[in-house]
């Protein structure tokens, strides 16, 4: 009966290696095979903003969507499958899906008052993003097939630019709740123990919170007015502490977002006279232009890398891991 049991163990450890294996094609099958950037552009329509992605180089730019209406806002699936962003092609700004080649277009939000700014959840179950629904920016979540919303902030301020910590544990966002300055804020991802995380002297501002890799930094765009515009892109410890800034120049720096590795960060900056994506080390050393085009290359900077995704089951929508394996192995050996 013993020797019965074992068997069982190890043919459905067979079978969930066999299955598993498939499923991981069956993931990757449409996702990128290289490290991606999708960013927006308006170097085909000028005024026009589309959706493009290009190699982590910079290289191999292809655009993604072709319409009258802007394309803003692109957010990565986890899985590297699938494309969030915000467009206004049906009248108001609402939150559509596209596979990662541009295809199979799909609305996730409908309402006459604006949604935009989608960002994906860690787990690939939700998407954050904000909307004027309620006459008052706010902080929605949604399930990825557009159902199941929820106020997340519910406030009097001004809340938006929402960004998942890496664990889903957690979502930055910038509010104005402490006053008319507008700060970086972290909420748990149920809405609930707001923290403010920075403090900004009037007449500035923080801006485009993202998390780094490991959870354990935040970047943000801290803005301030001494005659101009200024914008500098900021580093501080996950509690607000600690903050440091790594870009140092009277054109406007902003929109940062973290590669995979935790030791670059991508930007948009208009110090060459109009706006191109740059990337730095995180000290701000090593500083590169990624685009150089007459028209404006901006709107964050989202990245893919298909080595520090997580797969998700399509039929239960969680990561395939080796722990399935481990599971039946403690079974075999007892």
């Amino acid at each position: 009966m013993r020797y019965r049991q074992k068997f069982a163990y190890l043919l459905l450890g067979l079978i969930t290696i066999v299955s598993g294996d498939f499923l991981l094609s069956h993931v990757f099958a449409q996702a990128p095979t290289k490290a991606q950037i999708a960013f927006v552009s308006s170097r085909v329509r000028q005024g026009g903003d589309d959706i493009y992605v290009m190699d982590e180089d910079g290289q191999n730019i292809r655009r993604l969507t072709e319409h009258l209406s802007d394309d803003r806002y692109p957010s990565w699936s986890p899985d590297g499958r699938r494309i969030a962003f915000e467009s206004g092609r049906d009248v108001s700004d609402e939150i559509y899906v596209m596979d990662a080649d541009g295809k199979n277009f799909r609305r996730l939000t409908n309402h006459i008052m604006a949604d935009g700014f989608p960002r994906w959840s860690p787990d690939g179950r939700e998407i954050a993003f904000v909307t004027i629904r309620d006459w008052n920016w706010e902080i929605y979540v949604m399930d990825i097939d557009g159902k199941n919303l929820r106020n997340l902030t519910n406030h009097g301020a001004q809340d938006g630019f929402p960004a998942w910590s890496p664990d889903g544990q957690n979502i930055a966002f910038v509010s104005n709740q402490g006053g008319k300055i507008r700060d970086v804020y972290v909420m748990d991802a149920d809405g609930k123990n707001v923290r403010r995380l920075t403090r900004s002297k009037r007449p500035g501002k923080a801006l485009h919170p993202v998390w780094s890799p490991d959870g354990r930094k935040i970047a943000f765009t801290a803005y301030r007015w001494d005659g101009q515009t200024e914008g500098n892109i900021y580093v501080m410890n996950a509690d607000g502490t600690n903050a440091r800034r790594l870009t140092d120049h009277p054109a406007p720096d902003f929109s940062p977002t973290w590669l995979p590795d935790g030791q670059r960060i991508v930007f948009v900056s208009s110090r060459d006279g109009n706006s191109e994506l740059y990337i730095m080390d995180i000290d701000g050393g090593n500083l590169r232009n990624l685009t150089n085009h007459p028209a404006g290359d901006a709107e964050p900077a989202c990245w893919f890398d298909p080595n520090a995704a997580r797969p998700v089951s399509p039929a239960e929508k969680r990561p395939f891991t080796w722990g399935w394996v481990k599971e039946w192995r403690k079974g075999l050996f007892r």
